[in-house]
Formats: C-alpha cells, sequence, structure tokens
C-alpha cells in the first residue's frame, strides 16, 4: 500500500519545529484509510487497541486497565464497534516529543480532544465507547505511541533519531546467532550483577552450587546427529537451560522414563524430538555449547521419586546454567520457535524524508507492535506457571519471540531491532512494585519483601498449569530463596509474618474461582483456589509497617503438614490458630461478589455495609460470619474513615471453621460490639 497525502505530509521539519501534526479530521476518516495508506492502517490498529481499553477502565470493572489487561491477556481479543464515534470528535492529531537534544524514538498519536469511557457492548460482541463526562470522573483518550527509527548507515542517522535494525526473515541466520553469542559475551564480561561465569570458576567461589543429576550432551553435529543423556555425578560443567510450553499432550513418546533411561545414555535421535527442543539443541550447537537441560528428557517422569528430588532444585539449576533459552512464542513443543517471520514483522513502512542540501533520509517505522511486551509479557510462554520461577531465577535469558528475538538479564534488555540498548531504568529497585504488587520485566530474586512476594503471588495465580498438584511445588524454588531472607515458616505459599497480610487475598472480582477437587491446600491459603487472586485489600493512601493494612488479629498457632520432603511442596493440613472478633451480617447488607469502588459508593450504594468476594461462588448462606483481619487507614475514598478487612468463615463440623470468601465492611465501629474469641481455621 502507498501513504496518504497526511503521511507523506510528515517531515523532519515538522517533527522538529512543532509538537503536533493535524491528521486525518477523524476516526471515521482514519478507518476509511487505513485500507489504502499503510501507515493509517498502523495508526488505526494502535489506536484501536488502546480505545479498546477503556472497556476495561469503565467505573466498576477495574481503576488499573493496564493491570487487568496484563491479567486477563485478553486485550487483542476485545474490537471498537465501527460507528462507535457517532457525533463524538474524534480528529486524529500527531504529537512530536520536544526538540531537547535527547534521542527522538516515537511519536504519538491521539484521537481527539475528548475523553472517552466504555458505554455497552454492541449485539456483535463489538465496543461502544461514550464521551467521558463530570459524573464519570475520569476517562480516557486514545492516544499510541509509534516507535520510529533510522538505520545506522541512513543520512538521518547524524539528527537525534534513534537508531534501529532491520528485522532478519530468517532466525537461523548465522548474523542472528553472532548477535546473541555478542549479547552473552557482553553480560559475561561487563555485567557483574548478572554473574555469569563458568560452573567451574562458580565452583571455587561457592562448593554448594547445585547441578542437575542429569544433562543432554549434544555435542554430536547436525540435525539428524544423536545426542545422549549423561550423569553429572555432581560435576560442575557449563550448561544451557530451557524454558518452554510442554502444550496440550496427553501422552509424550519423548520424555525419559524408567524403562528407555539406560538406552538414552547411549543414543536420542533429534528427529524423534518435537520441535521445540530440536530447535534449542539446533541454538546450544551454534552458540558453542555442550550441555542442555530440559525437564522432559532429564527427569525421570514415572518416578515420583526423582520428579520430587528433582523439581525441588529446579531454581538452582536455572540460576546455575550459563543462560536459558525460552522459547517464549511457542504455545506446546511441537511448534518450535525457530520459525520463519511474517513479512509483516521485517518490512518497516518506509517514509522518505527531504534534508534540503545532501541525500534524501529515511524514517521506519514498524507496521506492527514488535516489544519485549507483545512478545513475551504476552506470549504463551508467560501463561505457564512454572515459567515465572524460571524467569525470575535464570541470570540471562534468549527470549524467541514470535517476531524477534530478546535477550533479558539483571542488567540490561536488548533486541534484534533497536541498535541501542534499551534501558532497564530502575525497574529493578524493589520499590518499583513493591506496593504495585506486580512484576516489571524481570525481578530478581535477590532482594524480597513480603509485599513483594504477594505481588508475585498475583503474576502466578494468573497463569496456566497442567497438574493441579503443581500451585506450590512450582514455586518451591523461589519460596526457599525466600526463606533465607524472611527467616519465618512458610505456609502453602503465605508467611508466618505479619500473617494478617498473607491472608488478606481475594479471587479476582471480575473472575470466579475454584476449588479443586483434590485437597490441595489449607482454605485460608490463595493456592486452595484455582482462578486469579489479588491483594486490592492492601491498596491504601498511607502505607504502614504492615503494607497498607493493620493487623486486626493475634496469631496464636500456624502451621502446616507437608506431603514429603520438599517443604515447600505439596501439603496435606495446616491450621491457624487465632484471636479475633466476628460478627454476622446479613448477606442482603453486603453487595456480592462484586467491589464495592468509590464511584459505586457516591452512585448510592452507601446503603450496603460493605461488600464480599466468594472464594468460588454460592457457597454462602443467608448469613455471613464475618472475621475481622485487618484495618484500612483509610477507606474507598481518601476523606473517608478507616475500613474493615473481613475474611468470610465457614463451619466444617469439626468446631474449626474454614475460609469462604473476604470482603470489606466499610463501617468502622462495626465490629465494637463483639468480643474476642479464639478460632481455628483449617
Amino acid at each position: 500500500m502507498s501513504l496518504c497525502g497526511y503521511c507523506t505530509g510528515i517531515t523532519l521539519e515538522k517533527i522538529y519545529a512543532c509538537d503536533r501534526y493535524d491528521h486525518q479530521p477523524s476516526w471515521h476518516a482514519l478507518r476509511k484509510s487505513s485500507a489504502e495508506c499503510s501507515l493509517c492502517e498502523v495508526f488505526y490498529d494502535r489506536l484501536n487497541k488502546e480505545l479498546c481499553s477503556a472497556f476495561l477502565s469503565d467505573p466498576g470493572q477495574s481503576h488499573h486497565p493496564e493491570e487487568h489487561i496484563r491479567k486477563s491477556r485478553k486485550l487483542d481479543q476485545l474490537r471498537l464497534a465501527e460507528d462507535w464515534d457517532a457525533g463524538l470528535k474524534t480528529n486524529i492529531i500527531l504529537q512530536f516529543p520536544e526538540d531537547n537534544g535527547k534521542t527522538l524514538w516515537y511519536i504519538t498519536v491521539v484521537c481527539g480532544g475528548q475523553a472517552f469511557v466504555y458505554s455497552h457492548i454492541s449485539d456483535n460482541g463489538a465496543i461502544m465507547l461514550k464521551e467521558a463526562t463530570a459524573e464519570h470522573g475520569f476517562g480516557r483518550r486514545g492516544a499510541a505511541e509509534i516507535m520510529i527509527y533510522t538505520l545506522e548507515d541512513d543520512p538521518l542517522a547524524s539528527q537525534n533519531i534513534s537508531i534501529g535494525r532491520l528485522i532478519n526473515p530468517d532466525p537461523t541466520s548465522d548474523a542472528n546467532f553472532s548477535m546473541a553469542t555478542n549479547w552473552i559475551n557482553e553480560c559475561v564480561t561487563m555485567h557483574p550483577e548478572c554473574s555469569i561465569t563458568s560452573m567451574r570458576t562458580a565452583r571455587e567461589a561457592d562448593s554448594d552450587k547445585k547441578m542437575p543429576k542429569r544433562v543432554i550432551d549434544v555435542k554430536s553435529s547436525g540435525e539428524s546427529g544423536s545426542i545422549v543423556l549423561i550423569d553429572t555425578d555432581g560435576k560442575m560443567i557449563e550448561y544451557v537451560t530451557l524454558s518452554y510450553c510442554w502444550g496440550p499432550i496427553e501422552k509424550p513418546l519423548w520424555v525419559t522414563k524408567k524403562y528407555n533411561l539406560e538406552d538414552r545414555k547411549k543414543n536420542i535421535s533429534v528427529l524423534s524430538l518435537p520441535k521445540t527442543l530440536r530447535d534449542a539443541v539446533t541454538v546450544v550447537r551454534k552458540l558453542g555449547y555442550h550441555y542442555l537441560w530440559v525437564d522432559s528428557l532429564c527427569i525421570l517422569q514415572d518416578s515420583p521419586e526423582d520428579w520430587e528430588e528433582e523439581s525441588a532444585c529446579m531454581g538452582q539449576y536455572y540460576e546455575n546454567s550459563a543462560f536459558t533459552i525460552a522459547a517464549s512464542s511457542a504455545e506446546s513443543s511441537v511448534v518450535g520457535f525457530l520459525n520463519a517471520r511474517t513479512p509483516v514483522t521485517y518490512t518497516p513502512i518506509v517514509i522518505p524524508v527531504d534534508r534540503g542540501e545532501g541525500p534524501r533520509g529515511h524514517l521506519y517505522i514498524p507496521r506492527r507492535l514488535n516489544t519485549f511486551g507483545t512478545n513475551i509479557t504476552f506470549g504463551p510462554l508467560s501463561e505457564r506457571a512454572w515459567v515465572l520461577q524460571e524467569r525470575m531465577f535464570s541470570r540471562g535469558i534468549l527470549h524467541y519471540g514470535k517476531e524477534q528475538m530478546f535477550w533479558e538479564c539483571q542488567s540490561a534488555l536488548r533486541n534484534e531491532s533497536t541498535l541501542e540498548d534499551v534501558s532497564r531504568g530502575n525497574i529493578l529497585d524493589p520499590a518499583f512494585y513493591e506496593h504495585n504488587l506486580r512484576i516489571p520485566f524481570k525481578p530478581s530474586k535477590r532482594a524480597l519483601t513480603l509485599l513483594q512476594w504477594y505481588g508475585i503471588i498475583e503474576d502466578y495465580t494468573t497463569r496456566k498449569m497442567t497438574r493441579d498438584m503443581d500451585k506450590l511445588p512450582a514455586l518451591s524454588g523461589l519460596a526457599n530463596e525466600a526463606q533465607k531472607q524472611f527467616g519465618v515458616p512458610y505456609l502453602a505459599g503465605l508467611w508466618n509474618d505479619k500473617l494478617h497480610i498473607g491472608l488478606s487475598w481475594s479471587v479476582l472480582h471480575n473472575s470466579s474461582g475454584r476449588r479443586p477437587l483434590i485437597y490441595r491446600a489449607p482454605s485460608w491459603s490463595w493456592a486452595a483456589v484455582d482462578g486469579p487472586i489479588s491483594y486490592q485489600y492492601l491498596n491504601g493512601y498511607t502505607p504502614t509497617s504492615d503494607g497498607f493494612v493493620e493487623s486486626a488479629i493475634d496469631v496464636i498457632e500456624a502451621h502446616t503438614e507437608i506431603a514429603a520432603s520438599d517443604q515447600f511442596g505439596q501439603v496435606v493440613g495446616g491450621r491457624i490458630v487465632l484471636s479475633g472478633q466476628l460478627k454476622f451480617a446479613k448477606k442482603e447488607e453486603m453487595l456480592p461478589n462484586k467491589v464495592l469502588t468509590y464511584y459505586d459508593w457516591k452512585m448510592g450504594h452507601e446503603k450496603m455495609i460493605g461488600y464480599y468476594i466468594e472464594d468460588e461462588q454460592n457457597e454462602l448462606g443467608d448469613d455471613i460470619l464475618c472475621l475481622k483481619l485487618a484495618i484500612r487507614p483509610f477507606g474507598i475514598g481518601p476523606s473517608l474513615s478507616p475500613q474493615n478487612v473481613v475474611l468470610i468463615l465457614g463451619p466444617t463440623g469439626s468446631g474449626a471453621y474454614r475460609r469462604v470468601g473476604s470482603g470489606i465492611i466499610k463501617q468502622t465501629n462495626w465490629f465494637d460490639d463483639s468480643l474476642r474469641r479464639v478460632i481455628t481455621m483449617i
């Protein structure tokens, strides 16, 4: 497609001479032009996604749409109705950063001067928006950052335009493997925080380094060449780990079991492996390494004893490897990740730019949003529960996204399309996400706090796992590491320190929880529920030493019973004995399974005394037994009274209680007529 008159009118002079450029006169005009103009198509696609997120900004849906998008991972499934903009001002504007001598990375495309909020879903499932008014209190203007760059040898390279690279259509090219080698070597020699060294050096520094029991020797050449499984016998060798999705395969034939263990020590045909594993062998060989660790090949899949022993050490195996290959684009082991890229990935839009005297330069604009987020954060691998731990422990990761390759470590983030370093800023600073309760790019396992732990749990519970019973084992390595810092007992996903914080989780209010049929954890642990959970009650206006809440309980005893030798793995029981205030509320007095937001309160829900969210819906009777767990210093608005964080309890028949939900009682003194009691929760 060619460029329209508005897009050919984008010149270097206009970028540097003014802060805005009037583009298409309306959303309708942009949509129409997107069928013929390649750049309008980019603008339309990006703005469409941004405006769709207004759906998630709807009062009662989420006050943090970007967090909800991260959790739901469904933004690409949303779309705007074609006539949503009827009667609204939606002119398209390009905004340019100020010319302050800094490198120009992007331009911003903006939809009109009005702010929009969600209106309704049309009959065909599309989103209708409407103009935000004072009644809504907030809205969103559609705005999208569009990356621009030029090439290193282009005449514009001297004009403070970011320098980029054209993506190679073949991820197996020598140029790409050379790039990956340079990234790894740079990390080894220039990033002391990452400490990616040979394991021989590591052994001299730390004799306690844990090596895998088995690894794959890939030294044979050629794709059809055989590989072998070897015992390490605890020797320090340099190896690479693989992080990947197995996929929905009921009886994988390539895995190692007791019956074929000895045969695999003699020969494994590479061609007998699924494509993701074959691709990993190729990468390890091309980058000059000899050994590879893959769980399905190196752990006996039909031996509970071997699996328990090795799975408990997985965190150390990823940490001690030279680096990790992440098959980030492959939703299953049969898909592979060394696949040819689509032309839309590696053929950017090129805008010729006259420079007066001298040769003409060129601005390049990617046709598709091709970032770490689109490739990795929202990729299929990031939906897998085990991968969170693998990523946190790995000191360096070579990500193979669908559209390009990335290198991620504690010190840098590199990609194929950008020549300059993508700065990490302060995102590894623990304070960056301590109270946001979320994980930025690559968090470090080295400096966890309790609040960070529960932020990690929020992310973890959005992810998928094949086996329900892996809920705790898939996090055991990180829990083991965290205990070295916390120094307190581990309680099936919680910590016996300021336990009111750990207990104050809730099922995400716009989803539903499900308790597994087989016992997995005590009812008071988030691990007893399937589905995304939230620590929303910790959010507030004034942080305290307890986060944003103050304890209202006294813990007398807390412990769990582990299923086997891994104290951070599966449990078969657990209880908490505590002293606190209990009181019954009528079901009709509380807003059911929905957060009572400031907006809801303002619109007339103040007659409710609070709200509750069931861990699994339809568990409650007419009377709701509330345990006062904690106090939020401020309520649902900054000028309102303190609120009570409560657990909703149900009977067990043995005199103990089980947790069935959580909520907020907004009347500060609601528990004043309740005496403290000693109860047991199981």
